[in-house]
């Protein structure tokens, strides 16, 4: 039965003002793979059973920023699962009701309700027959509904929900994702939209255009209209120069203290295979970086500037990095297959040299510390093979929204693939004839990799870049075939 609602806010005030104040540690529950990572879960026996005729409630003189926060619900809902949320002025039955505490009428006896989460902050409370999303503001709303999208689609299996209650509050109020672009890398217009929507689901509410200048790489218009865009989705576009000041986009000292390689100041979804005059990074790094060293240092931005801890222990971050990377897998691929996991397989190739003087070097681990393992090199390329097949399933299921991460990961492991072949083909060379049959059917098989490698890097930068795909890199990968197909001089 559900309480009058002037004690039953009264209750569930009360209750989180005490919890919130009680620790500021994060309180983790292994069944619940959220991203960014709540403030609070508390879960409690029994399970909403989520269907198309379950309505989310919307009054009938609702203001245009509720009808927002509704609608948005209802299309990330249909994004799920392919059905619309139906909307009703009725509040009865098993239902879904979003409520914006400034908005509603003061109670004469106990006056207006505010909950201790600030702006940006909610509860979210479910049971057996309802769900009910609370915030003292509308972006409140609105990040409490992107956190019951999420757990919609890691139930959309079975379509039931556990009960729990949810409290939630940032600690950061500038959660801002970085853009590094110039000239040749500028993003389009309608890769930025994706990219709004994309960083408003894991709670970012800031992106910025880094430059050597000031300028947007949009034109005037498009500029205009892409700021109504994000305000949408509560996202501020902003322009800066390389060097910032006063934006907290990521507190570094927490970050390394679990992934040391990420030495960057800002997080950026700037294409590491961007290449200049004298390097091409698709093959200067192990085959995972176009993941490992992209949107997996984004969102683990998003979960470390939603929610800081303030005792950040040893244990705590352990804690924090297994529930996030499961989060990460679920929330993105909606399977719970190990994928970061998989990827760092990868590590264990070399770093390889497009200079025709080095591109067929005999090959050792990354500081030369270790002797060459073949054995490396054929495992590497069996579980590239294994990923490619297993993420392509993936694209094969129609309710997959990350298509295109998950092309850029499977370029990765492509490339991982790539380089792992021609590190057996070098180990082949050193112990067999140049004319042996097996030798020829390695090198034609790099042939058709790295033109199918040149296709998928083609579509990838189409569908971030407005700018034509590079002379320069197209001019390498026609060097490297070159390399291939003379093999016979660098024995």
């Amino acid at each position: 039965m559900i309480l009058k609602r002037p004690y039953y806010i009264k209750i569930a005030v009360c209750f989180l003002i005490i919890m919130l104040y009680r620790q500021d540690a994060v309180i983790y529950s292994q069944n619940v793979p959220l991203l960014p990572y709540p403030r609070q879960i508390y879960e409690r026996k029994g399970v909403f059973n989520m269907n198309e005729f379950v309505p989310v409630f919307l009054r009938r003189n609702a203001t245009l920023e509720e009808q927002r926060a509704v609608w948005a619900l209802c299309e990330g809902f249909e994004n799920i699962f392919g059905i619309p949320l139906k909307v009703t002025d009725k509040e009865h039955g098993s239902i879904i009701v979003l409520r914006n505490l400034a908005t509603e009428i003061p109670s004469k006896k106990h006056g207006r309700m505010i909950l201790p989460v600030g702006e940006e902050g909610y509860q979210l409370n479910i049971y057996t027959n309802r769900i009910e999303i609370i915030a003292n503001s509308n972006v409140g709303l609105f990040y409490g509904s992107q956190t019951l999208l999420q757990l919609f689609r890691i139930s959309s299996v079975n379509g039931t929900i556990n009960c729990m209650t949810i409290n939630d509050i940032p600690t950061s109020s500038k959660r801002y994702l970085c853009y590094d672009w110039d000239s040749i890398n500028k993003p389009s217009y309608n890769y930025m939209k994706q990219l709004i929507q994309f960083a408003s689901h894991f709670k970012f509410n800031g992106i910025v255009f880094l430059n050597d200048s000031l300028s947007s790489p949009f034109a005037e218009m498009e500029t205009y209209y892409l700021k109504k865009f994000s305000e949408q989705y509560y996202v501020d576009i902003v322009t800066s120069k390389r060097k910032l000041s006063g934006i907290n986009i990521l507190n570094i000292n927490l970050k390394n203290k679990i992934y040391p390689e990420f030495q960057s100041t800002v997080q950026s979804v700037f294409s590491p295979f961007v290449t200049d005059e004298n390097k091409l990074t698709l093959f200067h790094n192990n085959g995972a970086a176009l993941f490992i060293d992209t949107w997996y240092p984004l969102l683990w931005s998003a979960e470390m500037l939603w929610n800081q801890p303030k005792n950040n222990t040893e244990e705590l971050m352990k804690q924090r990095q297994s529930q996030y990377e499961k989060s990460l897998d679920k929330q993105l691929f909606e399977v719970g297959f190990p994928l970061t996991e998989q990827l760092r397989v990868f590590d264990s190739l070399h770093i390889v040299s497009l200079s025709k003087n080095d591109f067929w070097r005999p090959v050792t681990p990354s500081g030369g510390s270790q002797k060459y393992n073949p054995a490396n090199n054929r495992f590497v390329l069996e579980r590239a093979m294994a990923l490619e097949e297993t993420l392509q399933m993936l694209l094969d299921n129609e309710t997959i929204k990350h298509d295109e991460i998950i092309y850029s990961i499977i370029f990765a492991a492509q490339r991982a693939g790539f380089i792992a072949l021609k590190n057996l083909l070098q180990e082949s060379l050193a112990q067999q004839n140049t004319e042996s049959e097996n030798i020829q059917e390695t090198v034609d098989l790099l042939l058709e990799n790295i033109r199918h490698l040149k296709k998928a890097h083609q579509t990838l930068w189409s569908i971030e870049n407005a700018t034509p795909f590079p002379i320069t890199i197209e001019k390498k990968y026609d060097m490297i075939s070159d390399s291939i197909n003379n093999y016979k001089e660098y024995e």
